[in-house]
């Protein structure tokens, strides 16, 4: 049985991947290696492919990790592609509890990331 959310009743948020080349309609399938029992969203990749950017809930150890105010905030994570799969899935370290990061976009030379967040200044 796959985890929903109390307030809303529907699933939490998982990556997906499917060939476009085949169709619109091609079969997707789950990114198992980066999917949590959480929410996962908002991708960005390296100009080279190699490395996944990625935003997902705050938790440790399939636990919810929440700041003072009992929010879960989002934080972003890296992977990297070798032997055909994501492995060495980081998180990236300016992420704090007290506040989120996410909707990571890098830029075309792969030199900068961009974010959204909540953070002072």
């Amino acid at each position: 049985m796959k985890r929903k959310l109390s307030r809303n009743n529907r699933g939490f948020l998982v990556l997906y991947t499917f060939n476009l080349q085949d169709s619109i309609r091609a079969e997707k399938s789950s990114v198992e290696e980066l999917n949590s029992i959480y929410h996962e969203s908002s991708v960005s990749f390296s100009p080279d492919g190699k490395t996944i950017y990625f935003t997902r809930n705050n938790a440790e150890r399939r636990k919810l990790k929440k700041d003072k105010k009992g929010i879960s905030n989002l934080k972003l994570f890296k992977a990297e592609w070798v032997d055909n799969e994501w492995q060495n899935i980081t998180e990236l370290p300016f992420n704090d509890d007290e506040y989120s990061i996410g909707h990571p976009a890098v830029s075309s030379e792969g030199k900068r990331l961009y974010f959204a967040s909540d953070m002072k200044g």
